[in-house]
């Protein structure tokens, strides 16, 4: 009989302190805003295809599992956070959509960008948000994505948009 045992991937030290510097209310997010052609991603009636672009995602996570992992605190004495896969997982809960005010300008999209980024992400799932913004913003759709600090900071970062939002992805069929 072969059984296969993976090692539990913890937190850092450093990690650990973002989470605890959150705790008192910073949230410790990264995030990013992209200023998207809107017409690839939008239905033949000309409204997001917000299903279409979920499914996209979520065919590419396989490529960054840990967009599929939560964090599980085993408790006082047994160690730092680990990683576990989110048995839950549920892709509307991480890519969603928001209209942005009727003329919007940089400074009002700028405006909804801060408010969307202020939130701490729910520690309960992966710790991870995009936002698509439409409205008006000539035609175009704007893309904020979220991270938290634990998840990923810079070449982490880079290499999770890679796997999202690779050389060959695109959202039209």
């Amino acid at each position: 009989m072969s059984t296969t045992h993976s090692a539990l991937e913890r937190l850092s030290a450093l990690d650990v302190s973002n989470l605890r510097v959150e705790g008192h209310g910073q949230p410790m997010n990264v995030a990013a805003l992209a200023i998207l052609e809107g017409a690839p991603l939008l239905d033949a009636s000309g409204e997001l295809a917000l299903e279409a672009i979920r499914a996209r995602i979520e065919h590419r996570l396989h490529r960054a599992p840990r967009l599929r992992q939560k964090l599980y605190a085993p408790g006082f004495g047994f160690g730092p956070p680990v990683w576990v896969d989110d048995a839950s997982f549920d892709i509307s809960r991480h890519v969603r959509t928001r209209t942005v005010p009727a003329r919007c300008d940089e400074e009002a999209l700028l405006t909804v960008c801060a408010e969307l980024n202020e939130q701490p992400i729910d520690r309960a799932r992966p710790l991870w948000e995009i936002w698509f913004l439409t409205g008006q913003l000539d035609g175009d759709v704007a893309m904020l994505i979220r991270f938290h600090h634990v998840l990923a900071d810079g070449m982490a970062a880079l290499a999770l948009l890679g796997a999202l939002f690779g050389r060959y992805c695109s959202f039209r069929g």
